[in-house]
């Protein structure tokens, strides 16, 4: 699967925070070099998961997404 720079960091985020959600602000601070939007965010994990599963990366509402691991 090829990644963009973005999307990587993300993923790696989201790994490394589980089993915690991963706030907006995180992924604000850690994915971006620069202040975004929410919408940059939610596109950002759209195009995440429809490389991955659109399963694998779960909403919590209010707080952030989380990536569901397989056991």
């Amino acid at each position: 699967i090829s990644l963009s720079k973005h999307e990587r960091s993300l993923l790696e985020l989201l790994f490394k925070n589980t089993p915690a959600p991963t706030s907006y602000e995180s992924i604000e601070n850690e994915v971006y070099d620069f202040s975004t939007s929410k919408n940059a965010i939610k596109l950002l994990v759209k195009s995440l998961r429809n490389k991955i599963s659109k399963d694998a990366i779960s909403n919590i509402s209010g707080l952030g997404y989380n990536i569901k691991l397989m056991s």
